[in-house]
């Protein structure tokens, strides 16, 4: 058992940690009530107010960093306002698939964005001195800087609650979330407050980067190790519930600081485990309604709605598949004739990776399921045939059965827990189950 010392320190870890995990999901939980969208972007959204609060740190010296707690979320806000108005308003009504492999797309660049303008390397964010000292109260010493942290966030959660629920946006946000075509019907226009909505979530994000900035240090991995968390808290809580967003953050910490502490190995795991768990008893999560169990919609054809069709004809892409696959069968033939070895060696390498996309599109074309956790199957087969070729049998045949039946083996037991839920459910547990 924990002395009470010691069992104050992990609740006070995990409420600090919390509280950020909070201000994450809350983001993601409001705009998709709202909007429908589930922003995959969101974490670099908090790594970006961290960054431009080193900077400002930077630039403006120690007081910089309470500017930050001003200046950056309003300015990742803006950010996250033009980001809604000039991209993701463009795939409103194509389903939510698009919205997802946009804002994946989002996340990608700004990632990218923010290598090439801080770096590789980790930036240290000091917070002011005046911070950055313990406090003993009671013979119990603990970093004020965390104290800070945890009432910060209280009160930035408190704030976004009493909004909410007291003012005129609130009062529209919470009925758009409830029922969009009632609202709209009322002469209200909702599209006009998606703007609002995308960039406040964002504003709460950037808040999150800066106070954990100076908790820790700035990385490029940071916003990914925040936003992972944050998906399962808002399957816990239930996608769209503000109050889910809260409990399930507190606990989520929590539970990491108590595992971290005495079962460091699985810190990664404890927390998936919490939410599979949760979503077998209750698949809309602890705070959600049965329908958005479904994602939003029990209907797989709303969830890929909008990318349907091609370029070309049925009849054109048949005949060029099949000239195709005629001449990918010539290509060993002419083998240091006309080519050298490279070139079968890059095609090889070409077809693995479309027999990959292959896997993806069966599952999405006859499911409405995407899964972010393919590379699994992908992984375990490549496991799977070195193992059997160097300790059961050196036939390419046999290592290429075992890697069939056991891809499939684990599919199935994945499946038999991913597929209770779909929609952008099945897309937030797919690769938290496969982690």
């Amino acid at each position: 058992m924990p002395s009470a010392t010691q069992a104050l320190e992990i609740l006070l870890n995990g409420l600090t940690i919390g509280f950020v995990y909070v201000l994450v999901a809350a983001g993601l939980s409001v705009v998709f009530g709202v909007m429908d969208v589930l922003n995959v972007s969101h974490g670099e959204l908090l790594a970006l107010g961290a960054y431009f609060a080193f900077s400002l740190v930077v630039g403006v010296g120690e007081g910089g960093f309470w500017l930050a707690l001003v200046v950056v979320p309003a300015l990742v806000g803006v950010l996250g306002a033009g980001l809604e108005r000039v991209a993701i308003r463009r795939v409103y009504g194509r389903g939510q698939l698009a919205q997802i492999l946009l804002t994946f797309g989002l996340l990608l660049v700004i990632y990218d964005l923010k290598q090439l303008v801080w770096g590789k390397e980790a930036k240290l964010l000091s917070p002011p001195a005046t911070l950055n000292q313990p406090v003993e109260l009671l013979g119990f010493s603990y970093s004020l800087y965390s104290y800070f942290t945890i009432v910060a966030g209280a009160t930035l959660a408190l704030v976004t609650w009493v909004l909410l629920r007291y003012t005129r946006y609130g009062l529209v946000i919470r009925a758009g979330a409830e029922d969009r075509e009632m609202v709209r019907n009322l002469g209200i226009d909702i599209d006009r407050y998606y703007t609002v909505v995308f960039g406040f979530g964002a504003a709460l994000a950037a808040f999150g980067g800066v106070v954990l900035g100076g908790y820790q240090n700035v990385n490029l991995e940071m916003g990914n190790a925040v936003v992972i968390p944050a998906f399962v808290i808002v399957v816990l809580g239930g996608l769209g519930s503000f109050r889910g967003a809260v409990v399930g953050g507190l606990l989520v910490g929590v539970v990491q600081s108590t595992v971290s502490t005495f079962l460091p190995a699985f810190q990664g795991m404890v927390i998936f485990l919490l939410m599979i768990g949760v979503l077998l008893v209750r698949p809309s999560g602890l705070f959600g309604t049965d329908t958005e169990a479904a994602g939003g919609s029990t209907d797989s054809s709303e969830f890929v709605g909008g990318l349907d069709g091609g370029v070309l004809g049925d009849r054109l892409r048949s005949r060029l598949g099949l000239g195709l696959v005629v001449a990918l069968a010539l290509v060993p033939v002419f083998e240091g004739v006309i080519y050298s070895g490279f070139v079968v060696s890059l095609l090889i390498t070409v077809l693995v990776w479309a027999l990959f996309a292959m896997s993806l599109d069966v599952i999405l074309g006859y499911a409405g399921l995407i899964s972010l956790g393919q590379a699994l199957f992908y992984g375990l087969g490549a496991y799977a045939v070195v193992m059997t070729l160097l300790h059961v049998s050196p036939s390419a045949f046999v290592a290429l059965g075992v890697a069939l039946v056991g891809s499939a083996l684990a599919a199935w037991l994945v499946g038999h827990l991913a597929i209770r839920v779909s929609g952008v459910y099945f897309v937030m547990i797919t690769p938290r189950v496969h982690r």
